[in-house]
């Protein structure tokens, strides 16, 4: 068994709150690649597909989505496959009426044994509202993985988990306390430490299981790249 843990930018089409946080886990400096995650996994509702080969990107278009080959992109510095250690990550909602898919780039990082994955979200600019994308702001979220053999569990930092151990003073970590919700006195925990700080929090948490919610558990999809 191979531990993993996964970290995201933004994740749609997963239900749930989870630890968010400003700055990344894994850096394009520090990045391997991990051969066992390059496949598709899928659940009920969902399928993940990791991508670190360029030449199984035309097979996106034929699950629905609306990319057209092209991944040029300012924050990648060009074409989004110049780091050979970087992949293509496409989340799909395969329940909804028409599949919902959102793409990411991801770093994958080895911590004293244990994988590491940082996600973060890949945009095409479809949405060309510059005063609406001006009010969106990036976080990252972090998530426990396994693969045994064909099954990929996955297993988010909870924020609720997060929210109770910095109120009561339990965990000693940068953040800030944001006010605003459903309820007028509902508050959500935005994480700011640097990468190091996060490093050492998920090396001192990571075997806590009261830190994570239940997990999603995916089944290897045969020959889907």
């Amino acid at each position: 068994m191979k531990r993993l843990i996964i970290l995201s930018l933004l994740l749609l089409s997963v239900t749930g709150c989870y630890l968010k946080s400003v700055n990344p886990l894994v850096t394009s400096e520090t990045a391997i690649t991990l051969d066992d995650l390059e496949t598709t996994w899928q659940s009920d509702d969902l399928r993940w597909t990791f991508i670190n080969d360029p030449v199984s990107l035309p097979e996106i278009a034929v699950r629905g989505s609306s990319f057209d080959g092209t991944f040029s992109l300012e924050s990648t510095g060009g074409t989004i496959f110049s780091d050979e250690n970087i992949y293509l990550v496409i989340l799909e909602d395969i329940q909804a009426m028409s599949v919902d898919t959102t793409l990411f780039i991801g770093y994958v990082g080895d911590f004293a044994g244990d994988y590491f994955l940082d996600l973060s979200l890949l945009d095409f600019g479809a949405d060309n509202d510059t005063f609406r994308s001006t009010h969106l702001f990036p976080v990252h979220s972090f998530s426990r993985v396994s693969i045994n053999n064909s099954e990929l569990s996955i297993e988010f930092f909870s924020d609720l988990w997060i929210k109770e151990q910095i109120i009561n003073n339990r965990v000693r970590i940068k953040h800030e306390q944001v006010k605003g919700g459903p309820v007028d006195d509902d508050i959500s925990i935005l994480i700011t430490a640097g990468t190091p700080e996060l490093e050492q929090f998920v090396l001192k948490y990571k075997s806590d299981e009261n830190a994570f919610d239940d997990p999603i558990e995916l089944k290897k999809v045969v020959d889907e790249i």
